[in-house]
């Protein structure tokens, strides 16, 4: 009796010679035999091509959407799938057997179907894994390449895994990457930007956190903000991949300072930020260029606003006095480095300028000087301490009082009056911004701690708060933060980022995620991002929270390789605070969670 591998029933068949139920039965020895009208007789056999190997599986469908099944079997062999295909020429006649070679793991389970709509058969793999995936890769029979519009693709995982690995940025380090999505509703662009997160969302080989790129969706109502709108599927993709791997963080179009510069359909006018927070929008030197691409920020300078509020003593009246002092001083200076730019020529920027990279420069020769297309950057002043400054003012920083909190916009508004002026008298672009800090926070309060003492919620810790941020460890709930920070980023029109510390596993939590992120658009934030712990054992792959032992092996830190312990600092993140200075390691260690 032969053996019967596959046995398929009921099998509906769109053709012009029949159209009726029949069976195929198929063994090793004898190949496939068909019998098209269940009489019991044999209509039609076909060998098999592998008749020296083991076949799992074989499929009969229309894998080319002309009307007549055609065969599919699998050859699986040295940890490759060999799909096979047969086409009927229309006279029962199967010709032309087209070989497509995949690879596959162990666990994965062959599909056929329709999968994408388009009345043409496909078979595909699903692949579960330990993070609850599903990855489907199909094969048009007839164009045997993988079709990637349904999994995660070699290229979306090559993208993440090169740019966590490539040591090209100064010989020693990877480049510091950011990209931004999540506007482009083309097939296409919906494909690329769902593998890039799901294989962010995988993590690398060992299941690892990537640190690059840094990854901005771009949320906008119409596109993607709402249930029914064409991207919102990727919004709520994004949403559950920060929420296990903190990025992508969210960027908000529908911002009033970024939706002045948005036209519908022109990608370039959509705001684009730079990892930690740096944005470039304006353009007084060419209106109509008012765009992100091809355009960077050439310098900034920042105001020690603290040091200011201590030389005041109470005086406010004198700091705005003095404040204008030092940003004439720091305008000074960027005016004085941009001149030296400026003489500079393409020859000395080969890819940026010699490639057309920058705004205007594929107008340039080699030997011409960079000045006039220059003038298409900024040149920013930014400050730090904005919280401390005010409890040297007035006894109390802006999440602590309304008083605070107006003096604060006060202040701010007035240093970013002062850019506006500044660029149009000069006709450059001049901006504000939010400065990130990354040694500053430590640097400036070590100097004035060491010229005024330690003075209570001023110079007493070993950081200044990062830019118009409400203390790191003041306790404060996090629609509240949100609240009090949104101004801000209307008036740092060179960048600016608002954080929202959370505890507990936020992979298990995505509806909290999800409400934060839309209140940050509600409240008009530019720029923002939610922070959570995400930790890893390197040795049995464990990712989750970890405290003093590992959940899933139960080995301590101190019996083999430390915990990575992924966490942001600065816009960045790091999986050990290890090579980080004192001042950001004491803010880090000091954070409050933010409460719902």
């Amino acid at each position: 009796m032969r053996k019967i591998v596959f046995l398929l029933t009921a099998l509906c068949l769109s053709m012009s010679a029949w159209s009726q139920d029949g069976l195929v039965y198929w063994s090793q020895a004898d190949g496939y035999k068909f019998d098209f009208d269940l009489d019991g007789t044999v209509d039609f056999s076909l060998p098999t091509q592998t008749t020296d190997k083991a076949i799992s599986q074989v499929f009969v469908f229309d894998a080319n959407g002309d009307g007549y099944f055609d065969l599919c079997e699998l050859d699986l062999n040295d940890n490759l799938i060999n799909w096979i295909f047969y086409y009927n020429d229309g006279n029962n006649n199967f010709v032309d057997p087209q070989t497509v070679i995949y690879g596959m793991s162990e666990g994965d389970k062959k599909l056929a179907g329709d999968f994408n709509g388009d009345g043409i058969g496909d078979v595909g793999i699903r692949r579960d894994n330990e993070f609850g995936l599903w990855w489907l890769i199909t094969f048009q029979a007839m164009a045997p390449d993988v079709n990637q519009q349904f999994g995660i693709s070699d290229k979306d995982l090559l993208v993440i895994h090169n740019l966590n690995s490539m040591h090209s940025r100064a010989g020693a380090q990877t480049p510091f990457s950011s990209i931004n999505y999540g506007m482009d509703t083309s097939p296409e662009g919906r494909m690329v930007m769902k593998n890039i997160m799901l294989a962010t969302e995988a993590g690398l080989g060992g299941g690892e956190t990537p640190i690059f790129p840094i990854q901005i969706f771009r949320v906008k109502e119409g596109v993607n903000y709402n249930p029914g709108e064409p991207n919102y599927d990727l919004f709520q993709l994004a949403i559950r991949c920060s929420a296990r791997r903190l990025f992508p963080n969210f960027s908000f179009l529908d911002a009033p300072f970024n939706l002045a510069y948005y036209k519908p359909g022109h990608y370039e006018t959509e705001v684009g930020y730079m990892g930690c927070r740096t944005r470039v929008m304006g353009n007084v030197c060419d209106p109509d260029n008012q765009i992100a691409p091809r355009r960077g920020n050439l310098s900034f300078t920042t105001i020690n606003l603290p040091r200011i509020a201590i030389l005041a003593n109470g005086n406010i009246e004198w700091f705005f006095d003095e404040l204008d002092r030092k940003i004439d001083l720091c305008v000074e200076q960027l005016l004085e480095r941009f001149a030296i730019q400026c003489k500079k020529k393409v020859c000395n920027y080969p890819f940026l300028m010699g490639e057309g990279c920058w705004l205007g420069s594929e107008n340039l020769g080699w030997n011409d000087e960079v000045g006039e297309v220059l003038k298409n950057g900024t040149l920013s002043v930014g400050f730090i301490g904005l919280a401390e400054c005010l409890k040297a003012l007035i006894g109390q920083h802006h999440g602590e009082s309304q008083r605070a909190q107006n003096l604060g916009l006060e202040i701010i508004s007035h240093m970013r009056k002062r850019m506006d002026d500044i660029s149009q008298a000069r006709k450059l672009n001049v901006t504000l911004l939010a400065t990130p800090a990354e040694g500053l926070s430590g640097r400036f309060v070590k100097l004035d701690r060491k010229r005024f003492g330690a003075l209570p919620g001023i110079t007493d810790r070993e950081y200044y708060t990062n830019s118009f941020h409400v203390p790191v460890y003041f306790p404060i709930g996090a629609f509240d933060k949100i609240r009090l920070e949104a101004p801000y980023h209307a008036l740092t029109n060179a960048g600016h980022i608002s954080y929202v510390e959370l505890d507990g596993e936020a992979q298990k939590n995505v509806r909290a995620i999800a409400k934060i992120v839309k209140v940050m658009h509600d409240e008009g934030i530019g720029y923002g991002s939610i922070n959570h712990p995400v930790d890893r054992d390197g040795v049995c792959g464990y990712n989750g929270i970890i405290g003093d032992t590992c959940p899933r092996c139960g080995r301590a830190e101190h019996e083999g390789p430390h915990f990575q312990r992924i966490r942001r600092i600065t816009g960045y993140l790091v999986g050990t605070m290890d090579k980080w200075n004192d001042a950001k390691r004491a803010e880090e260690a000091q954070r409050v969670k933010h409460s719902l």
